[in-house]
């Protein structure tokens, strides 16, 4: 889950304007190029200039030459500013000498013009100081949300597994690269005992802070109920998915796919609450024979207290290899196509004879090759286990 676009454009974001249909003719302004604000500025100077002379002579139009002035300052620079000034007071003067009655005193076109032009300066020195300290309180701000997010992104590393715990005839690891600087997506494997292992694969819906949040209270649910629950895995989601509807938003929800891996009996029972299902790839002699999808459980967490959800028990065998993952690898778009689960599938077949840890690194490069030069669009999960 990503966190794209944490500012506004330029020039909405030093605007002052608010939100409504002049914030958005600020922000549309404020993405065109200068050249063209300019020729704009120009357009607009020249044809008031036009219409000022069309019109009666003791009509003023000081307000209005302020327009172009105002347009270029705040979009072009200040310098433009002080240039379209200059030109307004020249027309000015030009329009006093051309068509105004003779003045009382010769001097009276230029000191209106200097006076003007001195009036539009100041205009200008005080439009370019407002935007000026807008971009240095957007600045701050930026780097206040900059600071926060490395600051949380630091916080949900920590929440993954910082260690393996060793478990006889697994082999194990998993990798989540967030979108952005946080993320929604989870995973985690939770020590139950001796020879019990936790295993889960969760994906938040929604993006940034609230999407890791929730995230993270999902992981503490998890764990606490998953102590508490030994042996009931469908119990435990049930318990987690309460507590899950009591905290969030109708709108907000998580899919989750909750493994524990006996290795006493090599055995592992699930529950797959609406996650994307597990692949598990019985091998033979060193070749793949048959692809299996984990899919019972239930629907997703937090919409519907009142869920019940079923666990099954499958038997694992040497050399079986199990895939989980979250939907950002599958739904990975190139040219609008997706990655698509039978691109994953044919992957994993042709790389199942590698470490997991190397396994999810590879599957990763593919996904990253696939998207080209775009941005990661959302988070990448993915839990490799083999069985010894």
């Amino acid at each position: 889950m990503s966190v794209a676009g944490l500012g506004p454009d330029d020039g909405e974001a030093a605007s002052p304007f608010g939100v409504g249909p002049s914030a958005k003719v600020v922000a549309f302004l404020g993405r065109q190029p200068r050249w063209r604000i300019t020729a704009l500025g120009l357009v607009l100077l020249g044809g008031l200039w036009v219409i000022d002379r069309a019109t009666a002579p003791d009509l003023s139009f000081l307000v209005f030459y302020l327009a172009p002035v105002l347009l270029l300052t705040w979009f072009v620079g200040h310098r433009a500013g002080m240039l379209m000034s200059l030109a307004s007071a020249v027309l000015w003067f030009a329009d006093d000498v051309l068509t105004a009655p003779a003045p009382s005193r010769p001097l009276t076109p230029y000191w209106n013009a200097a006076v003007k032009l001195g009036f539009f300066l100041f205009v200008v020195h005080i439009l370019s100081s407002l935007k000026a300290a807008l971009e240095r309180q957007r600045q701050a701000e930026r780097e206040r949300m900059d600071l926060e997010l490395a600051m949380a992104a630091q916080v949900q590393k920590g929440l993954f597994p910082q260690k393996l715990v060793p478990v006889t005839g697994l082999d194990y690891f998993g990798i989540c690269r967030p979108a952005a600087a946080v993320g929604g997506d989870y995973y985690d494997f939770i020590p139950l005992g001796p020879e019990r292992l936790g295993i889960a694969v969760g994906d938040i819906s929604g993006k940034g802070l609230p999407a890791s949040l929730l995230m993270a209270s999902l992981q503490g649910s998890l764990r606490s109920w998953a102590s508490s629950t030994p042996g009931d895995e469908a119990r435990t989601i049930e318990q987690v998915n309460r507590q899950l509807c009591a905290l969030t938003e109708s709108a907000r929800f998580a899919t989750l796919f909750w493994g524990v891996y006996d290795a006493g009996r090599r055995e592992l029972a699930y529950v797959n609450a609406g996650h994307n299902p597990p692949m598990l790839f019985r091998r033979a002699d060193g070749f793949i024979l048959t692809t299996q999808r984990l899919t019972i459980g239930g629907t997703v967490l937090g919409m519907f207290p009142e869920a019940e959800f079923r666990r099954d028990v499958i038997a694992l065998e040497p050399d079986d290899l199990l895939v989980l993952f979250s939907d950002g690898i599958p739904e990975a778009p190139s040219s609008e196509v997706e990655f698509g689960e039978t691109r994953l599938e044919t992957f994993l077949r042709s790389n199942a004879s590698v470490p997991p840890a190397e396994l999810c690194e590879r599957v990763l490069a593919e996904v990253r090759s696939y998207l080209g030069e775009q941005p990661t669009p959302d988070d990448l999960t993915i839990v490799v286990l083999k069985v010894r």
